[in-house]
């Protein structure tokens, strides 16, 4: 059975009959008259397709202009696989953070950073933003 071909196939016991156009549209009036619904044609749909929610179509079209910024999402190919900037940025920021506390252990100064998740966690976000700035602001 062809999607495109103007002919319908109707289940009928065990057999399938095959109609015309025209038959295909009187059993669609006859369908309408007895069940009193009424079936859309392509004018209603696209009428509906451009209400939506019943809402008029420049409604839509000032939604588009606030939403415009979604539009391109930064990513980084690594090796073949897209990867978002913002998951690249995390990762850099706690190697950076990890590598920041290495310094402080050398420096003596790790045991006065208190309390430790707190002022590890800021310097995670501190690093992530940074590296988001520097590298992805463009």
């Amino acid at each position: 059975m062809a999607a495109a071909s103007p002919e319908a196939t109707f289940p009928l016991s065990a057999s399938r009959i095959v109609l015309s156009g025209t038959a295909v549209a009187n059993a669609r009036a006859q369908r309408a008259a007895i069940t009193g619904i009424k079936e859309m044609t392509a004018e209603d749909r696209t009428i509906s397709v451009l209400k939506v929610g019943g809402r008029p179509p420049r409604t839509l079209g000032i939604t588009f202009v606030f939403v415009s910024g979604c539009g391109v999402i930064p990513s980084v190919n690594i090796l073949g696989s897209f990867f978002p900037a913002w998951l690249i940025s995390i990762v850099i920021g706690v190697v950076l953070t990890v590598l920041t506390r290495q310094a402080f252990l050398i420096a003596r100064i790790a045991p006065y950073v208190r309390p430790a998740a707190v002022a590890y966690g800021c310097l995670i976000l501190l690093w992530t933003l940074a590296t988001w700035l520097v590298v992805f602001a463009s």
